[in-house]
């Protein structure tokens, strides 16, 4: 699934692909991925949707 800045909503959980959960906050309109900012979103490539955001996400 594709998941847009804009379609996003703080405290949603949201699955990654290796199917681990992310959670989606928002801060005075800031989209947060797990405590991260997302600095550029909705960039498109050619296998997905990119986000940036200023921290590293590690799997558990």
């Amino acid at each position: 699934m594709r998941w847009l800045a804009a379609d996003l909503s703080g405290g949603q959980v949201v699955k990654t692909l290796n199917g681990q959960e992310i959670t989606v906050s928002i801060t005075d309109g800031k989209v947060m991925i797990n405590g991260a900012a997302v600095t550029t979103a909705d960039l498109s490539g050619s296998n997905g949707l990119i986000h940036v955001i200023d921290g590293v996400l590690l799997p558990e």
